[in-house]
């Protein structure tokens, strides 16, 4: 679904950009949570 020249890659930019932080924000969420298991 590519609409003119840059738009697609411009989408594939901020894609990947939000799967990135939403791979940061669970490994944050894993590691507090391990951390908060191991402390129990």
């Amino acid at each position: 679904m590519q609409v003119g020249g840059d738009s697609g890659t411009t989408i594939d930019k901020e894609a990947k950009g939000l799967i990135q932080n939403n791979a940061n924000s669970i490994g944050l969420l894993a590691a507090k949570t391990f951390i908060e298991f191991a402390l129990a």
